[in-house]
């Protein structure tokens, strides 16, 4: 590392533009339309990002894997978004296994950091087997003589507000 940055240990300004050398994929992925906030100053790699080694249980770095700050992705997301932690009563078993089941960590095109749009995204693991109609495609959204109720406006989200967890009377189905 040149003596570059005002402590004098990296090679680039700036914790970002140093990781952003070798990380080019991920560099890129923040130029998508949803993405955290690290290309607007508001946050940088090391805020989820151990640069020197991931901890394992036992205290000693880890140097492989994504050098993560805490020992599960899930930890490392709830560190600034701990409503989405719970407890809850009726849990999105999803969203309890990994954020990146629905979650792009970096940036994507699609809203909320999510991998596909909705209702593609939710029709991955739910058929349409408790609504009427086919399941729908990247092609047939929204389009078509008859589109399906339940992918006009906010899609699945429309009815079913609360995907990561809900302690809701209404029971596991993430009405309320």
């Amino acid at each position: 590392m040149a003596k570059f940055s005002t402590e004098g240990l990296m090679a680039k300004a700036s914790i970002n533009d140093t990781c952003g050398q070798c990380h080019t994929d991920i560099r890129q992925q923040f130029n998508r339309r949803s993405h955290m906030p690290l290309p607007e100053g508001q946050m940088s790699c090391d805020d989820c990002h151990n640069p020197h080694g991931a901890l394992t249980n036992n205290g000693n770095p880890l140097l492989n894997g994504p050098l993560l700050k805490t020992n599960t992705v899930n930890e490392t997301c709830y560190q600034c978004h701990a409503e989405k932690r719970g407890p809850w009563l009726w849990e999105h078993p999803p969203v309890r296994e990994s954020c990146l089941n629905c979650h792009s960590p970096h940036g994507s095109n699609q809203s909320s950091l999510l991998v596909a749009p909705v209702p593609v995204l939710c029709q991955q693991c739910h058929a349409a087997n408790s609504h009427a109609g086919a399941l729908q495609t990247r092609q047939n959204i929204g389009i078509g003589a008859n589109p399906e109720a339940q992918i006009m406006g906010r899609g699945c989200l429309t009815c079913h507000a609360n995907i990561h967890g809900s302690n809701a009377p209404s029971g596991p189905r993430f009405h309320q």
